[in-house]
């Protein structure tokens, strides 16, 4: 793992969104049951958008362009990697398995996507816990498979945990199936 600023960008940027998790998730099931999910949306990636685009306008101003090139391009491969393929993939999945309106299938994977990233953290510390090594520190083969591992919780989990979800306490938002 290094030790550069540069380099823990990422690592950062996936403890950021690991913890935001919870909160979002929270706020999207509230405005899915009050039927204002699509327009509130719409606003928060608006605004999030101007945010990141300003803090990463501001770095680039402060530091340099090639931080705020750096910072732009973590910005948006954790939001395809972390936010985008999961809840994409997971709700084309759920509505394949169950059927059901997109809505709903959404709902079901949103519920199960801050889970599945707190079990990534866990599979991605598993190697010697927080004070040790993590899996940045195993050596190939392993290192290959516990990062397929890991990528594999934060991608198919929404999906798992949301179906689990599902059968054991119905679909999350008051529908029904």
């Amino acid at each position: 793992m290094t030790n550069s600023v540069a380099g823990l960008l990422p690592f950062l940027a996936y403890i950021v969104t690991v913890a935001v998790a919870v909160p979002i998730t929270i706020v999207t099931l509230f405005l899915a049951r009050r039927r204002l999910l699509e327009p509130m949306l719409t606003v928060t990636l608006g605004s999030v958008t101007v945010f990141v685009l300003l803090g990463i306008g501001t770095l680039a101003a402060l530091i340099s362009v090639d931080a705020g090139l750096q910072a732009l391009q973590t910005a948006v491969l954790t939001g395809v990697a972390f936010v985008v393929l999961p809840l994409g993939l997971g709700t084309f999945l759920v509505r394949r398995i169950l059927g059901g309106d997109r809505d709903r299938a959404m709902r079901l994977v949103v519920a199960g996507w801050p889970v599945a990233l707190v079990l990534s953290v866990v599979v991605f510390i598993a190697p010697g816990g927080f004070r040790r090594y993590n899996i940045t520190f195993l050596d190939p083969p392993l290192a290959y498979v516990a990062v397929a591992v890991w990528y594999g919780v934060v991608l198919l989990g929404p999906t798992v945990v949301g179906l689990l979800v599902h059968r054991v306490r119905g679909p999350p938002g008051g529908a029904t199936a």
